[in-house]
């Protein structure tokens, strides 16, 4: 079985203010954290596909400008940074990016298309990233897309010929996620994978997002393996 773990990663700004520390020490300490579980699940092999909500579409209407360009920035450098490393070719990690993304930046779009076409041939770890993303906006961007692309008569057949929620996913490949691990004890789905999570489970941590370790989420694998019904955070 080809496991999908799905992350909120909320209480960077929180985590923030609880030890006195920049905002941008913050985000630098989440991009760590994201980098560590992926190097952890790139090796093992145990978890195939990792999504991450990066930045949501409510997060661009409310941030203010400045947080906002420190997230781009980091965005950049991170994505460069991977499309750069020659480990992740060696262990297979595909990086893909979710979302409106003609809304952001002209630099963070070129980045994006640059990483995933470099990676696009791994197969061992799917990284997605979710950014500029909404999950009930999701299905409405894929069929205007599709639209755009393919003609109305031909998207309309196909809608009519499906039996599920694939044809309007931006990831119709990847297997429903096996849990929703937020961080930041909001028990919110927030608007994250809507049309993917109809039987996950949502597990929420009072710790914030720089602050979960490895061994927290492989005690919530283990124990959703095992069917375990009470999973403490």
């Amino acid at each position: 079985m080809d496991i999908h773990l799905a992350f909120i990663p909320d209480g960077n700004r929180r985590w923030a203010l609880k030890n006195k520390v920049p905002i941008q020490m913050a985000y630098e300490a989440g991009i760590a954290k994201i980098r560590e579980i992926v190097e952890h699940y790139a090796t093992t092999r145990r978890v195939k596909y990792l999504t991450f909500y990066v930045l949501s579409l409510e997060n661009i209407k409310n941030r203010s400008r400045i947080e906002l360009e420190i997230l781009y920035k980091l965005l950049v450098r991170e994505l460069r940074k991977v499309r750069e490393d020659p480990k992740i070719y060696e262990k297979g990690v595909r990086i893909r990016v979710i979302g409106v993304k003609e809304i952001l930046p002209t630099e963070v779009q070129e980045e994006i298309k640059l990483t995933e076409e470099a990676t696009r041939n791994n197969n061992n770890c799917i990284v997605n990233l979710a950014v500029a993303y909404g999950g009930v906006a999701e299905p409405v961007h894929v069929i205007l897309s599709k639209i755009k692309t393919q003609g109305k008569a031909s998207v309309l057949e196909e809608l009519m010929a499906s039996s599920g929620l694939e044809s309007v996913r931006y990831m119709p490949d990847v297997p429903e996620p096996l849990a929703v691990i937020r961080t930041g004890g909001e028990v919110r789905i927030s608007n994250f994978l809507i049309p993917y999570i109809v039987g996950a489970r949502l597990v929420v941590f009072k710790k914030y997002w720089p602050e979960i370790t490895i061994q927290d989420i492989e005690t919530v694998l283990d124990q959703l393996l095992g069917n375990s019904k009470n999973i403490t955070t």
